[in-house]
């Protein structure tokens, strides 16, 4: 059994722990996941303060309560040891006292994941109630976070009972909210659609396959199941590769990443013809969402989403953008009664005029003899190798409206091993569609 981290999970459980001091919640579950979101949380309606350290960044006990030797001040000649907090709890504490009335916690973040050493002098904060020389005031209360698996330390069972153990699971709901207006659309859409899909391990070399949801699992359509989360964690706690994964962590990455490029820069990423790590033909603006969440389905559906969404408006305004009607050289072809002159007529074709005619055929409907006649030509003479950016949003645009005549483009990508296609590959499953 895991906890959704929400706010019935914030008002049902965390809340009720934090009335005394007897017993602190520690949440556990993989990194990234929004354990510490969800108790920065607690501070959003003003009656509580919270207060971080990164445990994880301790190198040794001392880092928690430094000592300092200096003269005794009741004998000039004896030498005594003060410690001194971490700033960070001295800071909560001097709020504390100057806020009696607020319960102000201590977030003990990524505790074992640290030296068995520095675990165990976190732990005693919460049992003794002091750091070093400072005693910690009342209305001071604790939380804990930790990960359940990987390269940590593990807690014996006198630890274990200092804590209330939440196994705890993303909700998609919590992050839409966190992000709000500033969420791209695509992310929006993506995670409306497929809650499930906020916490995803990387898949291996290939393409990724997006699973349908599982009928008897009744969570899996609102929020990641318990099982969904037992998945993710034994592949993470299995692979020993530098693999990022989908997580709202890295998911919020992607939209501060994606709101910096902008719409424009977005749109000329999407066109540009890049290799991914495993040897994939794909786009520049696909590498950059891999490196954020990871060969995941929602890293390939927020691609689809945004290219779907920024090249639409490519086709028809802007500079460069070419015209959607029937280009003049189509009617020549037409008249044309042999091969040999559809040759001779596209050969008489500078390369942007070509690119024209080939749009043209793929959408045209009715004249499907001529379409493969026009496309064998083209790319028979080869002087056509790639389409430019510009061609390629005409191109796309048409394959996510709609527009394109399927007989056509079955074709045309039939010819899997022509240059022309080739190049063509990063959108080969929109002008499919």
């Amino acid at each position: 059994m895991t906890f959704l981290l929400n706010d019935d999970f914030i008002l049902r459980h965390l809340r009720p722990d934090l009335r005394n001091t007897r017993v602190a919640p520690c949440l556990l579950g993989p990194p990234a996941i929004g354990k510490t979101m969800a108790v920065n949380a607690l501070a959003q309606n003003g009656d509580f303060a919270v207060f971080s350290i990164d445990v994880n960044t301790l190198s040794d006990a001392a880092d928690l309560t430094g000592v300092r030797t200096v003269p005794d001040p009741a004998n000039p000649n004896r030498f005594v040891q003060i410690f001194f907090p971490h700033y960070t709890i001295q800071e909560a504490n001097d709020y504390a006292e100057e806020h009696p009335d607020t319960l102000v916690v201590i977030l003990l973040d990524e505790i074992n994941r640290t030296s068995s050493d520095v675990t165990s002098a976190a732990l005693t904060l919460l049992t003794s109630r002091r750091c070093g020389n400072l005693k910690l005031a009342d209305n001071i209360r604790f939380i804990v976070t930790g990960n359940d698996k990987g390269n940590i330390s593990m807690l014996d069972s006198a630890s274990l009972t200092r804590f209330a153990l939440y196994p705890v699971r993303p909700d998609a709901k919590v992050l839409l909210n966190l992000l709000g207006e500033d969420l791209q659309p695509a992310i929006r859409d993506v995670l409306t659609e497929h809650p499930d899909w906020v916490l995803q391990s990387p898949t291996p070399v290939g393409m990724v396959t997006v699973a349908d949801e599982d009928p008897d699992d009744p969570s899996s359509s609102t929020a990641v199941s318990d099982r969904e989360m037992a998945e993710f964690a034994s592949q993470m706690d299995d692979s020993q590769d530098m693999s990022q994964y989908t997580a709202p962590r890295t998911i919020e990455g992607l939209n501060l990443w994606m709101n910096e490029l902008g719409p424009t820069v977005m749109a000329e990423l999407a066109v540009e013809e890049a290799v991914s790590p495993d040897g994939q033909t794909t786009t520049e603006l696909m590498l950059g969402m891999l490196a954020h969440t990871g060969n995941t389905a929602f890293t390939a559906e927020v691609h689809a989403k945004v290219l779907a969404s920024l090249l639409a408006p490519a086709a028809t305004s802007g500079p460069g953008a070419m015209s959607v009607s029937r280009p003049a050289a189509w009617d020549k072809l037409r008249a044309a009664t042999t091969q040999n002159q559809i040759e001779q007529i596209i050969s008489s074709l500078d390369t942007d005029k070509q690119a024209d005619v080939l749009i043209f055929a793929l959408t045209t409907k009715g004249e499907n003899t001529l379409t493969t006649q026009v496309v064998d030509r083209i790319l028979e003479i080869g002087a056509l190798s790639t389409l430019n950016k510009d061609q390629r949003s005409v191109l796309l645009n048409r394959g996510t409206s709609g527009v394109l005549n399927p007989a056509s483009v079955s074709y045309f990508l039939g010819k899997s091993t022509e240059p022309l296609v080739v190049s063509l590959t990063p959108i080969h499953e929109f002008l499919a569609a």
